[in-house]
């Protein structure tokens, strides 16, 4: 088996893949590199977003995860497979599986993930394994706890006294008394397997170490997170309430202004009652007055009649006068002259009284014109004062008209506000909850 063959596969049984119960976007890298070191120290970890088997730019779905040990991904699959209700699982919405065989991923695992990692750390062990005594750990914990170790020296650089080995080994963990003799300490396989046994004790250590660091960033990061949602909370209530007093503020300014167009359009109702009103009496005066010139020229004209009769009269009167003045001056006999002056003087009366009538009837004529005209002013003055009181009635009503609207939105809108603030607080308890859980799957694994 050649050396690329064998680094995939060492690698590969290390390797976890995260991916999105339901194609969404994974965690901020921060929290989920939090999370997973609750299960064993990371070698790599390479974020990509897959859609439809092709990697495409974007919020990440899928994460490839290297872990130093086998049983750290062995236990990370297992702890996605039994999930618990609040944990990050379940909140995340992620699951964690063995690397699938496509291409893109392959790709990612294959040239950039492995390459890296062997570059960095040297090649891995050789698939046959050194003889090891009863004291070792299994094999989870002493070749899955680390990662590859670096090329083996010559063996003559290790070799040493029992001194040596005995000062190597004394502050090192003991594990149990073997149930078997082990090899001569001088022997090479029993250097190699003190080497393995102390660097899977080591290893051990580092994971206990990461775990405890895990677990304190998690609750940690559980109490930021806690404080930054109490804090969030308050400021969205102290958000709320100044702007529930502004939109109560706003209310009862609306509310004033409502009823002071609703008083304006009282009081132009009544206006334009009396407008109406006024606009009906100016128009049967200007019917009775348009009547009243044409009875007044009819008047004239009989008047102008009787005068050109008695003007008539008069002539021939006077005609009668100068035929009795000189039937006078023959006799004596005055009788008849004075009738005829009699008469001729009624005449004259009657004609002056009628030009006096003309005169009167003439300056009445005048003068209903003139009061005509001034009511037909009047009249186009209150059609124009109707026309504005009309126009100030409907902006009044219009405006009246949206003051409801306006106030019948606050109202809704502080309905609004007064039912969701209760799920705002329920969400609050729902964060606290989750927290919780958070915490108390911490202290699972810390175990």
């Amino acid at each position: 088996m050649n050396h690329t063959v064998q680094n995939l596969t060492y690698y590969k049984a290390r390797t976890v893949q995260i991916s999105h119960k339901k194609s969404g976007a994974l965690p901020k890298e921060q929290n989920l590199s939090l999370f997973l070191l609750g299960f064993g120290t990371i070698l790599d970890l390479q974020l990509l977003r897959i859609k439809y088997g092709t990697r495409i730019d974007g919020k990440p779905n899928t994460a490839i995860v290297v872990f130093t040990s086998a049983s750290a991904a062995k236990k990370i699959i297992q702890s996605s497979l039994h999930e618990q209700d609040g944990s990050f699982w379940q909140i995340s919405s992620i699951k964690a599986h063995k690397l699938q065989i496509v291409k893109p991923i392959m790709q990612v695992f294959s040239k950039k993930v492995v390459p890296r990692l062997t570059k960095f750390k040297g090649m891995p062990p050789s698939p046959q394994p050194p003889p090891r005594s009863t004291r070792i750990q299994s094999e989870d914990s002493i070749i899955g706890d680390c990662g590859p170790p670096a090329k083996r020296h010559k063996a003559k650089s290790w070799v040493g006294t029992s001194e040596d080995i005995a000062a190597t080994g004394e502050n090192t963990p003991r594990s149990k008394a073997p149930d078997t003799p082990s090899p001569a300490p001088e022997s090479y396989e029993w250097m190699c397997a003190r080497i393995t046994q102390l660097e899977a004790e080591l290893d051990s250590t580092r994971a206990a170490r990461d775990m405890a660091i895990s677990d304190h960033d998690i609750i940690r990061l559980a109490h930021q997170a806690e404080r930054n949602a109490r804090r969030e909370a308050m400021t969205e209530k102290s958000s709320a309430e100044r702007a529930l007093s502004r939109k109560e503020t706003e209310q009862d300014r609306l509310r004033s202004a409502l009823e002071a167009a609703l008083s304006q359009k009282s009081a132009l109702l009544d206006n334009n009652d009396t407008l109406r009103r006024q606009l009906t009496e100016a128009e049967e005066s200007l019917k009775m007055a348009q009547l009243r010139p044409e009875e007044l020229g009819c008047r004239v004209v009989a008047l102008k009649m009787e005068l050109e009769e008695a003007r008539d009269q008069i002539q021939k009167l006077q005609l009668q006068k100068a035929l009795l003045e000189e039937q006078q001056k023959d006799k004596s006999d005055t009788t008849a002259l004075d009738d005829a002056k009699a008469r001729m003087d009624k005449f004259t009366s009657r004609f002056k009284q009628l030009e006096s009538d003309l005169v009167s009837t003439q300056m009445q004529l005048r003068n209903t014109q003139t009061s005509l005209e001034s009511t037909r002013m009047s009249l186009e003055s209150m059609e124009e004062k109707f026309s504005s009181a009309h126009k100030k009635y409907q902006k009044a009503k219009e405006k009246t008209r949206a003051y409801k609207e306006r106030l019948q939105n606050e109202k809704f809108t502080q309905g609004l506000k007064e039912a969701l603030t209760p799920k705002a607080q329920r969400s609050l308890g729902v964060t606290h909850e989750i927290v919780g859980k958070l915490l108390t799957a911490a202290g699972h694994l810390h175990q």
